[in-house]
């Protein structure tokens, strides 16, 4: 066995005794790698990093102090996600004019008034055609008296006629909701080259109808008349819109 030319070093982080070579004595301090991360990091706790080039910035949306570097100093920069989400909202906030609770709008949305279909139903101002007790259909549920039966969701209950607050047992339906969609429809079917708008109600020739493939009829819903009127119309409100923003 040949003589051991080296001696024992002293880890400077954990204190343990290994056998070093005399080629892997200059320099030594650490025993193992675990022991050299942690002995730089604790070098280097309280020290100022001699590559940070950046600065202390506002949060651009709640103020709060955060180290931005000097690459990304030109652009809006954020403490969080929360922060980040806030900032992109380009909307504004409404309240709900029944229960008063905060609402947020964007420019898709600018009508929205309620914050939800419940406050919609409760409020006053907002015309319901159909009479509820309890939040449910009061025409639901004298049929579903009538018949011992919970109705099914596929199941509608028509009005014969048209009157939606007249719920007398003689004037109700049951209808599956695909016959019930034909018989509402039946009214905008072409009969002898005429139609009947579905906005001013009134029979004109199918020539005063603009072609729709995506109708089964082939026409549009509406006459060329009503159809000028409301895309006037949208494009007034557009326009207000516009200009509000600015």
């Amino acid at each position: 066995m040949k003589n051991r030319t080296g001696k024992l070093m002293i880890c400077t982080y954990c204190g343990k005794e290994i056998y070093m070579s005399p080629a892997r004595q200059a320099g030594f301090k650490y025993c193992c790698a675990s022991c050299r991360t942690s002995g730089n990091n604790k070098a280097r706790a309280g020290k100022p990093s001699h590559n940070r080039n950046g600065t202390m910035l506002p949060c651009a949306y709640c103020g709060k102090p955060i180290y931005v570097i000097k690459s990304k100093q030109h652009i809006p920069r954020c403490c969080s996600k929360e922060c980040t989400y806030s900032l992109r909202k380009t909307g504004t906030i409404k309240s709900c004019l029944h229960c008063g609770q905060d609402i947020y709008t964007t420019k898709y949305n600018t009508n929205k008034k309620y914050c939800s279909n419940k406050c919609y139903r409760a409020s006053s101002t907002s015309p319901n055609p159909y009479i509820r007790i309890k939040e449910v259909l009061e025409h639901r549920l004298i049929i579903e008296n009538v018949l011992q039966r919970k109705l099914l969701s596929t199941e509608v209950v028509h009005h014969i006629n048209k009157n939606t607050k007249d719920n007398r047992i003689e004037n109700l339906q049951v209808m599956i909701s695909s016959e019930h969609t034909r018989l509402h429809n039946l009214k905008y079917k072409i009969e002898d080259g005429h139609k009947q708008c579905s906005v001013c109600k009134q029979y004109k020739d199918i020539s005063l109808f603009y072609k729709n493939k995506f109708f089964k009829t082939g026409f549009s819903y509406l006459c060329k008349e009503c159809d000028k009127k409301r895309n006037y119309k949208n494009h007034i409100n557009s326009k207000c819109a516009e200009s509000k923003k600015s």
